[in-house]
């Protein structure tokens, strides 16, 4: 469905289903922004491509805004996966650190030259970003499986109980002509919860799971 709208989701609670009584009980929202794009041509080869729309060299970008009422039980988010995976990245990134300090006393690389030396730190980090992705993922997985009542909460990027926000997809339309048009993607694990979005958004289309809604 289109993200320049406020999109507010029916009562009662998106994951349960139980009545939302307040104040324990709340609306919870989340903002997002995405990069707004148009056709041109490009200023050397004159090729025609799509690409992002600058105002002064600044990308320019469109918003959206997602509400979802839930009961006072899945009000509050949780928190382990991001703190696992904050806890993932200190553990890796001070590792790392610590592995070129050693590297950089106990061999010759004070010969290899300052931008020798950043370009191997440089790498040696990214690595370590991504091994404590990983490792942030394992462990989300073995807590998933200790505690089965978390399998409803997204584990990865924005949402909550019962809902996770996937982004805006970007519809180039025709080959130079467009229409560009941007699509906020949305996964539900209560089709209760799906079929009353698209009772209230008619223009919303579901691209999996139709038979159970």
């Amino acid at each position: 469905m289109a993200p320049h709208e406020a999109i507010t989701l029916a009562k009662p609670c998106t994951y349960c289903g139980e009545e939302v009584v307040e104040p324990r009980g709340r609306e919870w929202e989340h903002k997002g922004t995405y990069a707004l794009m148009a056709w041109g041509r490009t200023r050397r080869a004159q090729a025609i491509v799509c690409e992002d729309v600058r105002v002064n060299g600044e990308v320019q970008k469109g918003s959206f805004v997602v509400r979802a009422p839930y009961c006072a039980q899945h009000a509050e988010g949780v928190k382990v996966f991001d703190a696992v995976k904050g806890k993932c990245l200190i553990v890796a990134v001070v590792v790392d650190l610590v592995a070129f300090a050693l590297f950089y006393a106990l061999t010759d690389a004070r010969t290899m030259g300052w931008f020798a030396n950043l370009s191997v730190l440089g790498v040696s980090l990214l690595f370590a970003v991504f091994i404590a992705l990983v490792a942030s993922a394992l462990i989300g997985a073995l807590i998933v499986r200790k505690k089965p009542e978390l399998r409803g909460y997204p584990r990865e990027g924005a949402g909550n109980w019962g809902l996770s926000i996937d982004g805006v997809r970007t519809d180039k339309g025709k080959h130079g002509v467009g229409p560009v048009r941007y699509f906020l993607r949305l996964r539900f694990v209560s089709p209760e919860s799906a079929g009353r979005l698209l009772a209230a958004y008619p223009q919303a289309k579901v691209t999996k799971g139709e038979k159970l809604l």
